[in-house]
């Protein structure tokens, strides 16, 4: 049931950050300096009660996962986990509060650029866990 919890989380959270990345960062260059702010600040409103708690149950069920097994998987996933954390909070996050009242565009580059690491780690994440339920129910 963990197992399929977290195969469950990881992959709602994969499919967000792919549309971030693919669609919502490179819009935030299209809105331009006009309605940038408005847009910004839609967007955080909207996103983060989705992906906070998201973020927050899967650390958990990571951790869970780890402790009823240090094998290989479960340590991979909670590395991936930690990467994830320290990205959105070092990166991505300062980031957001910097294009919060200011158009910038280097900003948006770097923020869209510094989020091929969370695309990458959560795809990386899913891969990790799709392997592992292929071995538990085989």
């Amino acid at each position: 049931m963990l197992l399929i919890a977290n195969l469950i989380v990881t992959s709602i959270m994969v499919g967000i950050i792919w549309i971030v990345q693919l669609l919502v960062y490179p819009a935030f260059k299209i809105v331009g300096e006009a309605r940038h702010r408005i847009h910004h600040e839609k967007h955080m409103r909207d996103i983060s009660p989705l992906v906070a708690p998201l973020m927050v149950v899967e650390f958990a069920l990571a951790v869970i996962w780890m402790i009823r097994s240090q094998e290989t998987f479960q340590i991979m996933n909670l590395s991936c986990a930690i990467i994830l954390w320290l990205s959105t909070f070092l990166i991505q996050v300062p980031l957001h509060q910097k294009l919060k009242d200011k158009f910038d565009i280097k900003h948006i580059n770097a923020l869209i650029k510094s989020n091929w690491i969370r695309t990458i780690i959560w795809t990386f994440k899913l891969t990790i866990i799709i392997y592992a339920a292929s071995k538990t129910y085989q």
